[in-house]
């Protein structure tokens, strides 16, 4: 084992270290896990796979000679974003107060019919895509490699704007199908819309062989599920 790589191994390994101390200490001030937990935890998942992808032979032929200080500024720019939820964390807020604006139900409208126009497309693709990825393989590799394909061929003219406008408002829409959830006069038609396209936006991608995102998705949907859990009532949180 060289120098070098023993070195790219200690400063991942303690950029992971340094990460479960703040975990830890972010759940020594009030033990509940919320929103911070989440973001933190995804953090560390995160430096798990960079340690695995490091020690990859395939992978790590991507990596240059690692350097502390990048770790370390990371770390601060990281905790900089992550400190709105750690106040949150220490003073949290009792209730949620209803928005002087009525622009959030219209975005939820549009998110939802933008899912709707998605479904032929899944319905299509369903046995060729969905199932074919539990059945092949090479099914998921064959999805992303199409539409690397397709992504080439298109040229300036836009084909798809419900899924344009979808991608841009989902993740907007998960916090919102939430918040949803913990209002008592709750628009009951609408939430369950918002819910069905939260749905369609893990659907998509895997049609697509597309597995980044989905994870993305998942973790979009985690964070705001606990940023939004104090809030719930005990009947929607069971």
């Amino acid at each position: 084992m060289s120098n070098s790589y023993f070195l790219d191994n200690l400063y991942i390994s303690l950029y992971l270290c340094v990460w479960v101390l703040t975990f830890i200490w972010y759940h020594l001030k009030r033990n509940c896990w919320d929103g911070g937990s989440a973001i933190i935890g995804s953090y560390i998942v995160y430096a798990i796979f960079s340690i695995m992808s490091l020690n990859d032979d395939l992978f790590s032929i991507q990596y240059d000679k690692l350097r502390i200080f990048p770790f370390f500024y990371l770390y601060v720019m990281l905790m900089i974003a992550l400190s709105p939820a750690i106040h949150h964390h220490l003073h949290p807020v009792e209730r949620i107060e209803e928005p002087n604006t009525r622009i959030l139900k219209p975005i939820c409208w549009m998110l939802v019919i933008c899912a709707i126009f998605q479904v032929p497309s899944i319905l299509q693709n369903f046995s060729d895509g969905l199932i074919k990825l539990f059945t092949d393989i090479d099914a998921g590799q064959e999805a992303y490699d199409e539409q690397l394909e397709n992504a080439d061929e298109t040229g300036s003219i836009i084909t798809n704007i419900p899924a344009i406008i979808f991608n841009a408002f989902y993740e907007l829409g998960v916090f919102l199908a939430f918040y949803f959830l913990s209002l008592k006069k709750r628009p009951y038609i609408l939430t369950i819309g918002t819910f069905f396209a939260l749905v369609v936006g893990l659907f998509m991608p895997v049609m697509s062989g597309l597995r980044g995102i989905v994870i993305i998705n998942l973790f979009t949907i985690i964070l705001a599920y606990m940023l939004f859990q104090e809030y719930l009532s005990k009947k929607i949180a069971r």
